[in-house]
């Protein structure tokens, strides 16, 4: 019974490795849902209406999510998640912000 219930602590949801990434970057509530939005693939447009928000409104928070996590683009901050959340819990350092290269 004792190995069930270390491998049911093991188990991490995506919203779980989500919620823990926003709390390691220290977003906001409605950065959090922006971020959220974002990385299920979703056009500022869309993320603007699920949210009731403008566009412009949309892009200011994902300038700050960026900020935050120090990345620049979209499938780095993806990297960023998936990468924060491959270790343990317990065995878990600060997330180190990934940088990803232009290529202009």
């Amino acid at each position: 019974m004792q190995g069930a219930n270390q491998l049911k602590e093991a188990v991490v949801t995506p919203l779980q490795k989500q919620a823990r990434l926003m709390r390691e970057l220290g977003l906001s509530r409605r950065q959090g849902e922006v971020m959220a939005l974002l990385i299920q693939g979703k056009t500022y447009k869309a993320i603007g209406g699920v949210l009731s928000v403008s566009e412009n409104t949309v892009r200011s928070h994902v300038k700050k999510i960026y900020a935050k996590a120090g990345v620049t683009s979209r499938m780095a901050l993806l990297h960023l998640l998936l990468k924060s959340s491959n270790a343990p819990a317990e065995a878990k350092q600060p997330v180190k912000p990934v940088r990803s290269r232009s290529l202009t």
